[in-house]
């Protein structure tokens, strides 16, 4: 049960510390937004973004998740 609850506590700090990032970047008066993302459809990696930058940023931080989220499961299953 310690798991989930420091999970949700990790998954509300995020959604805070973007929620306090937008606030600052909108006191400060210009705000240049720059949008991206990923969707995988299965195997399909969709890819957009509004940037080159930041299609190479979506690119290597779903390449990050699928290493953290397939490497548990791989030592779960050699053990």
């Amino acid at each position: 049960m310690l798991i989930f609850e420091i999970g949700l506590l990790l998954i509300f700090l995020g959604f805070m510390l973007i929620f306090i990032t937008i606030i600052l970047k909108m006191l400060r008066g210009r705000v240049e937004a720059k949008t991206g993302g990923v969707i995988l459809i299965g195997p399909i990696p969709i890819i957009f973004g509004s940037d080159k930058d930041i299609v190479r940023l979506s690119i290597i931080l779903t390449i990050l998740a699928l290493i953290i989220f397939i490497l548990p499961l791989i030592f779960f299953f050699m053990r």
